[in-house]
């Protein structure tokens, strides 16, 4: 009788192995699906998640299936691939500050693996539209992980194609290639910048008197610091031809220059190095790594991107 139960107790073992490798998410480390109990464990997911190279979530054989594809890196956390001229798959990372479960208002809800996915298509949010009239068809789907780490896909095709099943095929993929955590740089398509991988709150931690607020994101930054409440933001701004901005002064060879929105806001934009994503016989000459820091005064917001800029590494 004990042989019995020895032996029944290997076969489940073995059948529940090979159900966890074949699930998208098998082999993925436990700080992803574990809950967040305080602020130091949400910013270890934080950090984790900026440390991923997102591009490399998709590999281009995978991508191939949507066709002949250009992908381009579109932010520090962020990338895009094109088919044509009608067809673009978009994908990225984020890390929630809330842990619970959110009821979605619109779409289907499934489970994928670890993660909790929502699924939105155009359908979901103009019901009463006719495919057929529409000038493209959309469709996303967002992959949570109970660590509030999260992936978000979305297809874009023409109006007489469904773009639903490109999300379907591509999201196992992607949550198979984030359980192998591919580091900064592991894709030929990613461009590894200054703000690749950084920590906006990094400075601001450091600051006398500085008090960070519990909702911060991947690469946004709120913080009050000298009575001043401030923004940060690292993003890769679009470049568009023909138009160019005056320069208030340089931090580290880097120009800033300041926007007064006449309501007392004031915002400091400091370019970050090299654009990336740079393509010719376009609108558009690419994309500025960027450091905005937005608030209503001039001297501290002056201060807070002196300080970001020079610490920033050079890629």
């Amino acid at each position: 009788m004990l042989r019995w139960f020895v032996l029944i107790g290997v076969l489940v073992g073995a059948v529940a192995c090979g159900s966890d490798a074949q699930s998208p998410t098998g082999g993925v480390d436990d700080l992803w699906v574990t809950v967040p109990q305080n602020g130091e464990q949400l910013q270890q997911v934080r950090q984790r998640t900026r440390a991923l190279d997102v591009c490399a979530l998709l590999p281009r054989e995978e991508l191939a299936t949507v066709g002949e594809v250009v992908v381009r890196t579109t932010g520090p956390g962020a990338c895009e691939a094109t088919a044509g001229e009608e067809t673009t798959v978009i994908w990225s990372v984020e890390v929630d500050a809330v842990t619970g479960a959110t009821e979605m208002p619109y779409g289907r809800t499934s489970t994928v693996g670890d993660t909790s996915v929502w699924t939105v298509s155009d359908r979901d949010t103009r019901p009463d539209a006719d495919p057929a009239e529409l000038t493209e068809r959309t469709c996303s789907a967002t992959a949570r992980y109970p660590s509030t780490a999260s992936f978000y896909l979305q297809a874009t095709t023409p109006p007489e194609t469904d773009p639903c099943p490109i999300v379907e095929k591509l999201l196992p993929t992607a949550l198979t290639q984030w359980a192998a955590e591919p580091a900064q740089g592991s894709s030929p398509d990613t461009e590894v910048t200054a703000l690749t991988g950084q920590d906006p709150c990094a400075v601001p931690r450091t600051l006398d008197g500085a008090a960070l607020d519990d909702a911060q994101t991947l690469w946004t930054c709120s913080f009050t610091y000298r009575g001043d409440e401030i923004l940060m933001e690292y993003k890769y701004q679009p470049i568009i031809a023909g138009v160019e901005r005056e320069v208030e002064f340089t931090v580290a060879g880097n120009p800033v220059d300041r926007y007064d929105a006449g309501d007392g806001h004031l915002t400091y934009n400091a370019v970050a190095g090299a654009p990336v994503a740079v393509e010719e016989a376009t609108y558009s000459n690419g994309r500025e790594p960027m450091v905005s820091v937005h608030g209503s005064d001039a001297a501290v917001l002056e201060e807070v991107v002196r300080l970001v800029v020079e610490q920033l590494p050079q890629p």
